[in-house]
């Protein structure tokens, strides 16, 4: 019987709502984890990522013992797609239908993203970086 289930080794960094009000977060510990709110339950668990990549210009402070790729800073979700950041800059693109496949990852940034939203219209990916600049994607 399963009577806890959470983000450990580090902070909790990346939350997001998705459509059909469940939550997505991410974190320090290499996880993206679905909550229902309704059920206060686990849905399911999936990785960051498995590169073990270290940031190009210093990531964000973490208690993490894991790679700076395995470290996620922030999630943005709509309709179609789910984007994790790492705290080494880079975003990786899944499909909502596919989760645990990376489609796509950008690597623009030369630093940490510490933001991320889709456009009202989801046409457009925001992706603030801590190099100081806005990322702009058409989704």
């Amino acid at each position: 019987m399963e009577i806890m289930k959470s983000h450990c080794d580090g902070e909790v960094w990346g939350l997001a709502l998705m459509e059909n009000g469940n939550v997505i977060t991410t974190g320090d510990d290499n996880k993206v984890m679905c909550w229902d709110p309704k059920t206060r339950k686990n849905n399911a668990v999936g990785k960051v990522t498995d590169r073990a990549v270290k940031s190009k210009k210093g990531g964000a402070s973490t208690l993490s013992t894991l790679p700076d790729s395995q470290c996620s800073r922030a999630v943005a979700v709509n309709s179609n797609w789910i984007v994790i950041a790492g705290n080494d800059g880079c975003v990786s693109v899944r499909s909502c239908r596919d989760p645990h496949t990376e489609c796509h990852l950008l690597k623009d940034s030369a630093e940490w993203i510490e933001v991320m939203a889709f456009s009202p219209d989801n046409m457009w990916l925001a992706v603030g970086s801590h190099d100081n600049n806005i990322y702009i994607y058409d989704t």
